[in-house]
């Protein structure tokens, strides 16, 4: 087998497009002291994070690291019969050489059927990989939502980290899939879970210039202030990568501008020594609308207001304690004054008929009532102005005096006003009042003019107007002071007025959220209701499949009854034939085993008879060896006579020869 890769899986219809949206290359930037200046991305003493870990996010597939189930999760081409077949093993969660478990190759080349099967069959959904990652982690990495949307729905733990610290959001954040985030949100994933470089989904978000994740994070509550592993918050991670966007969406959130990372170092000086001019003005106007609401709220009016109104009364009492000793004696006057009074008007019944009608009219008899009521006016605030009603109401001396013991000035001593601190509308109305008593008093000296010459009574009236008079201009020192309040207080309402502008435009944001809020819930719950939907569907279309593949089981099922039932009958037919064939055999063995035994008894005899017969042959045999040893000696012995007699012959030639010498010739 050679290490080629293997094809590419079929896609599923909700799969997106291989590999990721964006790229990021090393994240180091120029704002530690081993980079700046240099505008190399280069990792120097303080280092800095990278992707590596969301680098080739599928695997690297060899045919000779997968077994057989793995091979048909990666493919995803395998008839699905077939693959109920493998699955009906002990073997679910079983690895590859590489630590894959078939549920990781099938999130990884997006088959979300094989991984409904494998989840219909009990799988583990925590099992890790050589990188620690889980199938779902895969699934999101990789941005097969279908897949992962259904690890979820089963209990699939979205916060179980990798090797490298990442979450199933951080994966999402990195992918900018906005969707995917919001459903791991909704079931329960961590918003600021660290990674080991120390990065939120957030400080990701900002370190990879994703704004419209960061938007997303920010909408979701995700910490501000949360710090990598270098001490630096997402404002200064935005500076360093020169994202004023990103900067414009924190300040927003009123992040903290004055943090300082490991280094000591804020985020505006990070932005001077990046040069990065738009961002120093964000930051400068940042910090300007910051110190003029702080020093808005530390000169509050209110406590202004109320130094003020404690200050007046001793103000107050400073001022009347300045004027001569005669003014110590003006309350028994101003009784004296009141008791001649109600003697006068008592005897002259007819007279306090046209007084009040006068006094209703707000006209006085004289010259003397007219100048007054011109110095009285004068010296009314201009901004200070009273309804007819008012008029009305406050100008009837017989009504007042009814109120207050028939026109018995309620301030009996002077030192009273020592206590004196009335709000705005008290002090009208008193005013108005204290005028109104005056006024009686200047008619009821005209009429003791006219009606009566005593000149003891004349100088108490008197003496009681001159004290009123001093009362009236305490009451316009009053009013002084009222008018400084009036403006602390104009001054207050414009700063509650910037203050209701900008709770009104925090209104407003507030509403634009919520209104994106409901739109993004309304998303959520269309993809939610078609997600439900189509996972009915498929249930309904899965559950017809498994019906059609139940009958067809069902089928075969029945098949191979009928024909283990023919095949059993067949092997019963043959046992009953093999039997026969047994006893047959058995008879036949019996018959042969008699005959045997005859054959063999006649064997015996005639073994018995040849054994006689060779033993009488055996005995001839011995005769006739002795017989042929016997002859062989005498052949031996006639040899030698034969021999012997040749040699007598051949000597009896010679000698005859010898004999007989003409025989030779």
């Amino acid at each position: 087998m050679g290490a080629e890769v293997s094809p590419k899986p079929s896609a599923s219809p909700m799969k997106k497009p291989f590999g990721l949206r964006s790229t990021m290359g090393k994240w180091c930037c120029h704002c530690f002291p081993c980079c700046w200046g240099s505008g190399k991305n280069n990792v120097g003493a303080w280092g800095d994070h990278d992707d590596s870990a969301f680098r080739e996010p599928r695997y690297h597939v060899r045919r000779e690291d997968l077994g057989k189930l793995h091979r048909a999760a990666w493919r995803g081409k395998v008839p699905r019969a077939d693959l109920i077949i493998m699955l009906r093993g002990p073997g679910v969660n079983k690895r590859d050489k590489k630590k894959r478990t078939a549920l990781h190759l099938a999130c990884a080349s997006g088959n979300p059927e094989v991984v409904k099967l494998l989840l219909d069959r009990q799988c583990d959904l925590h099992v890790f990989d050589s990188k620690k990652r889980t199938a779902l982690i895969k699934a999101i990495q990789c941005q097969e939502d279908e897949s992962a949307l259904m690890l979820l729905e089963h209990g699939t733990d979205p916060n179980i980290p990798d090797v490298y610290g990442n979450t199933t959001l951080h994966y999402a954040v990195y992918n900018e899939d906005k969707l995917m985030a919001k459903t791991l949100l909704l079931y329960g994933a961590d918003i600021d879970s660290a990674n080991k470089s120390g990065l939120t989904p957030l400080l990701l978000g900002v370190h990879g210039q994703k704004e419209q994740m960061v938007k997303f994070l920010v909408k979701k509550k995700a910490n501000l202030n949360a710090l990598d592993r270098f001490g630096r918050t997402a404002l200064i991670l935005a500076v360093c990568r020169g994202s004023a966007s990103i900067v414009s969406i924190l300040l927003q959130q009123n992040i903290d501008v004055f943090s300082r990372d490991a280094s000591g170092r804020t985020a505006e000086d990070y932005a001077v020594s990046s040069r990065h001019d738009i961002i120093c003005q964000l930051l400068s106007d940042y910090k300007e609308k910051q110190m003029s609401k702080s020093s808005s709220q530390n000169s509050n009016p209110e406590q202004d207001l109320k130094m003020t109104s404690e200050e007046e009364p001793q103000r107050l009492k400073g001022s009347e304690n300045s004027q001569p000793e005669k003014m110590s004696q003006e309350p028994d006057i101003n009784k004296d004054c009141d008791r001649e009074a109600e003697e006068e008007m008592q005897k002259h019944g007819s007279n306090n008929v046209g007084l009040s009608e006068n006094l209703t009219n707000g006209v006085a008899p004289g010259n003397g009532g007219y100048g007054l009521i011109q110095r009285r006016r004068s010296s009314k605030p201009e901004n200070q102005q009273f309804s007819s009603t008012e008029n009305e109401e406050y100008h009837k001396p017989e009504e007042k005096s009814n109120e207050n013991n028939k026109v018995k000035s309620p301030i009996h001593s002077v030192d009273d006003l020592d206590d004196i601190s009335w709000p705005s509308e008290v002090a009208s109305e008193d005013y108005d009042w204290l005028y109104s008593n005056y006024m009686t008093y200047m008619l009821l000296n005209e009429e003791l003019d006219m009606d009566f010459n005593d000149f003891a009574s004349l100088s108490k009236i008197q003496d009681a107007v001159v004290s009123d008079e001093h009362l009236l201009k305490l009451q316009n020192n009053h009013w002084e002071q009222l008018t400084v309040e009036i403006e602390q207080m104009e001054n207050m309402i414009d700063v509650l007025e910037k203050e209701l502008s900008e709770a009104k435009e925090t209104k407003l944001q507030l509403q634009h959220q919520k209104g994106e809020f409901e739109q993004e819930l309304s998303t959520l719950r269309y993809d939610t209701i078609s997600l439900s939907q189509k996972k009915d569907e498929d249930l309904l279309h899965e559950n017809r499949i498994l019906q059609e593949e139940l009958a067809m089981l069902r089928l075969e099922l029945d098949t191979i009854k009928h024909q283990n039932q023919l095949k059993e009958k067949k092997y019963f037919e043959d046992i009953e034939r093999e039997k026969e064939k047994n006893d047959s055999l058995l008879n036949a063995i019996k018959l042969t085993e008699e005959a045997l035994a005859k054959v063999a008894f006649q064997y015996n005899e005639q073994l018995i008879i040849l054994t006689t017969e060779n033993k009488m042959l055996s005995s001839e045999m011995k005769n006739e060896k002795h017989q042929k040893k016997r002859l062989e000696t005498e052949i031996q012995s006639s040899h030698g006579r034969l021999a012997t007699a040749l040699h007598d012959g051949d000597q009896s030639q010679v000698a005859e020869r010898d004999l007989f010498p003409e025989n030779k010739t």
